[in-house]
């Protein structure tokens, strides 16, 4: 080992730290700065909209398109879901120091 390599080596875990800290910051950043409610809102007007008397604005669709919708409208509803628990999971990050 090199001394330069040596002396890398003996910095690593600080910068490690410094990092680490610096990614929890923005971790807890984008979890103070986006709400559940950005994608909740718009997904359950959406929602609404398609369920409104039974989904009849579907009813003349064909049968694959309106699987394909309820599919989409199924996988945004999960999205939600795992935006919410990622929100929730960065919030709270705990720093390296303890």
């Amino acid at each position: 080992m090199t001394i330069v390599a040596g002396q890398r080596a003996q910095h690593a875990p600080q910068s490690l730290v410094q990092a680490g800290s610096l990614m929890i910051d923005a971790a807890r950043a984008i979890a103070q700065k986006h709400s559940a409610d950005e994608l909740a809102e718009p997904l359950n007007e959406f929602s609404s909209h398609l369920e409104e008397h039974g989904f009849a604005r579907l009813a003349s669709w064909p049968l694959e398109p309106r699987r394909a919708m309820l599919a989409e409208l199924q996988s945004m509803r999960r999205l939600e879901f795992l935006f919410f628990e990622l929100n929730r999971y960065l919030a709270n990050v705990p720093s390296p120091s303890g």
